[in-house]
């Protein structure tokens, strides 16, 4: 397994670094806004096919990836390579990387939580037994299965069921479209505090 992650590490690292040449050989050329356009043609779209898979792997991997993403914020910013990208994600309304997880992460839970995801996957993530006497507070939540290991704490059955249970009210939003609006806005919000 670990000899996966590394390979699939090592290959996405290499496809998001060809991407990022690009963006750096047309930043004197392009104005902020195209150079956005292409962050999201070239990078953001590689990072969020197979987010939810990828997710899993060591944070040391996961590391890798975000630094690439900063970078490619820096080159579209104009800004220097040593500034900080906080303010340069809010800026152009790009979610960090670990944002970026959460919001996919807690995207497919809701798809399962409303039922318009497919049945494979509503049935893979079991929610908690109601109580009929009583209005608990993990009503609205999937069930965690007890982890045996640290590696099976960022498998989808305890890493997504715990993202999602961790949300707030946005949960309980059942439109897809309003749902995703009010996350990515308390991630951008969570991230300047």
């Amino acid at each position: 397994m670990k000899i996966f992650h590394l390979t699939f590490t090592l290959t996405f690292s290499a496809k998001l670094s060809k991407s990022l040449y690009f963006l750096s050989k047309v930043k004197n050329i392009l104005p902020s806004s195209a150079l956005r356009n292409l962050y999201f043609s070239l990078i953001h779209s590689n990072l969020i096919y197979g987010l939810n898979i990828f997710s899993c792997t060591t944070s040391k991997n996961l590391e890798k990836i975000a630094k690439i993403q900063k970078r490619a914020v820096r080159i579209i910013s104009h800004a220097k390579f040593n500034s900080s990208t906080k303010p340069l994600f809010l800026r152009h309304s790009i979610l960090p990387l670990k944002s970026l997880i959460t919001f996919q992460r807690s995207s497919l839970m809701h798809s399962i939580f409303y039922k318009y995801a497919p049945s494979t996957l509503i049935e893979a993530f079991p929610l908690q037994p109601p109580n009929p006497f009583h209005d608990l507070r993990n009503t609205n939540c999937f069930t965690i299965p007890r982890p045996n290991t640290e590696f099976f704490k960022k498998m989808p059955p305890f890493a997504f069921t715990t993202e999602w249970n961790s949300l707030e009210e946005a949960k309980l939003n059942n439109n897809r479209v309003t749902f995703q609006k009010a996350l990515k806005y308390n991630l951008l919000n969570s991230e300047s505090v």
